[in-house]
């Protein structure tokens, strides 16, 4: 059982509503200066209507149960106004996949992060990113897993068993540290601003 601090961070200026990237960290954050790194570090891909924030605060869960357990806080970090003026199409951008060693129900523990809109430019017209897009955005995921020295997480969520059609079996939550990550080489869509 590991305590995982919850970090969401909202993104405002975005066609179709809402939008937010959730991250967890074992443990409360010393400070969000990792994730606004990250976020200046590709500023210039995102429109700059868009806007990321940081909040000082956030909840505290039980990554076996998911049930809160208590809150963290820290002190603020400024907002990422992103820079790019071009146009772009706003479902569609870039994926950042978090790796575990983990294997659960059968498959590898991943996560992932939608870089959602980039800017036309960073795509190609053959369905894939720009070339040298997918080793830029790694390079500073690989730099935000370093700067959180390990701490930063990938959680399963508990399921609650359920008599069907189809059954399913009650099953425990768990997390696992990131060890690797991946930007592929293709857009990715976003059919939801909850994703």
């Amino acid at each position: 059982m590991t305590d995982l601090a919850r970090i969401r961070v909202p993104w405002s200026g975005v066609r179709g509503g809402a939008a937010v990237s959730t991250f967890y960290t074992a443990g409360a954050p010393a400070d969000l200066a990792p994730f606004s790194g990250f976020f200046t570090s590709i500023k210039d891909l995102l429109p700059s209507s868009v806007v990321i924030s940081f909040p000082n605060s956030g909840d505290i869960i039980d990554d076996v149960s998911g049930d809160l357990v208590g809150a963290w806080t820290t002190a603020s970090e400024a907002n990422v106004t992103c820079t790019n003026t071009g146009v772009y199409a706003a479902p569609a951008g870039a994926i950042v996949q978090w790796h575990t060693d983990v294997i659960l129900d059968s498959h590898r523990l991943r996560g992932r992060t939608y870089l959602v809109p980039v800017c036309a430019a960073q795509l190609q017209n053959n369905g894939t990113l720009e070339d040298g897009l997918p080793a830029f955005i790694g390079g500073f995921a690989d730099t935000l897993v370093s700067n959180l020295s390990g701490t930063l997480r990938v959680w399963h969520r508990p399921i609650k068993a359920r008599t069907g059609p189809p059954a399913v079996e009650e099953r425990a939550g768990n997390s696992a540290p990131v060890t690797s990550t991946l930007v592929p080489d293709k857009v990715a869509i976003l059919r939801s601003r909850r994703d």
